[in-house]
């Protein structure tokens, strides 16, 4: 058997076995269950040879059967050691060739020596001594084709050998008794044969099929690990998303903290202020300026500060431009700003410039009404006249 060469064998019939098997797969597990009944294979043979000597050697003792016998219980005993040997070693691919050839030779050099058993009778034997001898070397052959079947080659390089040697003895002979004996021999070789073969078809058969269930078990243990790291994998992502919603929940209260307390503080501011980007929307004005002008946080938040200058001002739109377009800011301009009733307002009005990192991204106008400036400034004179 070449075991270099990897074939393999499919048996699309069985929809459970659509899958290719590599034929030394199948081989190991040949010789695997060979050597586990090899035990009994042995003591058969021992039992089968006693019982051939035991009558042999009663009916006419001869040196020859006593060393016949001899040479069978030590032949069985050298193969129980080499087969103890290879037992104790599991079978791998790189060495079933040599358990391979270890059960062929041994097989083959037991079917030639239990062949050769019919030398041991007596040129005077009787009908009755032939027919028990083939008649229990029959039952020898069953017992081969039972435990050797599983290997067709093993049964054949035992049965071959034996069953020529056996019949060409008889003929020799050339008897009636011994013509008949071979009729026998060979019709029971004849019905014996086919179901040897029908039972290693089906025990090879069994061979795949347990193959295919080691595949289908390995393939499912993998995906089965596969599945538990998929598993703690996305657990760990899991824990992962959970602790950074936790981390943006802090941070995005944090924020909302520090935009109350910035608030606060422009709010606290005594002047009226807004803060405007660079293309003039709204993002925040004071408590201050939203009492001014009339005007709720959310109807000036998001809008254009075109909205808090009036029609005939045409100056105060050009001085906020330039202040976000030079970076420079400016004090004390005059303005006309107009409430949400459209009641002009006149105002002074200073610029300041918003920088981040380096770059202007709007400006904070603070302004106050010139009527309540003029107001303030009196009552100021007043006091330091009453003072004085």
């Amino acid at each position: 058997m070449e075991l270099a060469k990897t074939t393999s064998t499919s048996f699309p019939t069985n929809p459970m076995s659509n899958f290719e098997i590599d034929v030394n797969a199948i081989h190991i597990k040949q010789v695997e269950m060979v050597f586990r009944q090899f035990p009994w294979m042995l003591l058969a043979d021992v039992v089968t040879g006693s019982f051939l000597f035991v009558l042999i050697i009663t009916t006419s003792p001869s040196s020859i059967a006593i060393l016949w016998y001899g040479g069978l219980l030590i032949g069985n005993a050298g193969r129980a050691i080499i087969a103890d040997y290879y037992k104790r070693h599991s079978i791998q691919p790189d060495d079933v060739s040599a358990k391979w050839r270890f059960l062929l030779i041994g097989t083959l050099v037991a079917g030639i020596y239990w062949g050769c058993s019919w030398f041991l009778l007596p040129a005077d034997a009787s009908l009755i001594q032939k027919g028990l001898i083939v008649l229990w070397l029959c039952g020898l052959l069953s017992g081969a084709a039972t435990t050797l079947s599983v290997i067709k080659k093993l049964y054949f390089a035992f049965a071959i050998p034996y069953s020529t040697i056996l019949i060409g003895c008889l003929l020799f002979v050339g008897g009636d008794t011994e013509l008949l004996l071979v009729s026998a021999l060979a019709m029971y070789l004849f019905f014996l044969t086919p179901i040897v073969l029908r039972v290693s078809n089906d025990l090879n058969q069994g061979i795949k099929l347990q193959l295919r269930c080691e595949s289908l078990y390995e393939q499912l243990a993998a995906e089965h690990v596969e599945l538990q790291e998929k598993g703690a994998h996305l657990v760990a992502q899991h824990t992962r998303e959970t602790n950074l919603k936790s981390e943006n929940a802090l941070l995005l209260r944090d924020l909302e903290n520090e935009r109350k307390r910035h608030q606060f503080l422009l709010n606290a501011t005594t002047g009226c202020m807004y803060v405007i980007n660079k293309t003039g929307t709204i993002g925040f004005a004071n408590s201050s300026a939203l009492n001014l002008l009339k005007f709720g946080e959310h109807e000036l938040i998001g809008e254009k500060s075109i909205k808090l200058i009036s029609e005939s001002d045409f100056d105060t739109s050009s001085v906020i431009a330039r202040c976000i377009e030079n970076g420079k800011p400016v004090a004390n301009m005059k303005g006309v700003f107009k409430n949400k009733r459209g009641t002009n307002l006149s105002v002074k009005f200073s610029c300041m410039p918003v920088f981040e990192q380096a770059e202007v991204t709007g400006a904070v106008i603070n302004f106050s009404i010139i009527e309540e400036l003029k107001k303030e400034l009196k009552k100021e004179k007043g006091e330091l006249r009453l003072v004085n």
